[in-house]
């Protein structure tokens, strides 16, 4: 092996997973060079497309949660605004009643 093919080793397995390893050597060491800077050059875009997946499926995921901590908020949300509602309606039945009252002492008041 020369210290070129060595030094030309060296620089493809600095970009690769090392499953791939034997096959840069045996490419270089059998001087099919074009077709070791091909591999290299093909597995980079692979880990530059996996990088890329994973860095979306963060996005998603962070997207996720965010949404999860909005529907929560809103349903928190939602459930005061019921009670207050059922606060209010509660509150109106007892104003509606009280005044039956006191229209019925009203009449009686007025019948004496």
């Amino acid at each position: 092996m020369t210290e070129a093919q060595h030094a030309l080793i060296l620089k493809h397995q600095a970009n690769t997973p090392s499953s791939y390893h034997h096959i840069i050597n045996h490419l270089v060491l059998t001087e099919q060079y074009h077709a070791a800077q091909l591999l290299v050059a093909t597995l980079e875009q692979e880990a530059t497309k996996k990088d890329a997946v994973t860095q979306c499926i963060k996005r998603t995921e962070k997207t996720s949660q965010i949404s999860q901590q909005y529907v929560g908020e809103l349903i928190a949300e939602v459930d005061k605004l019921q009670r207050e509602v059922f606060m209010s309606q509660f509150q109106a039945e007892g104003f509606r009643t009280r005044m039956e009252q006191l229209l019925e002492e009203n009449a009686k008041l007025r019948a004496v």
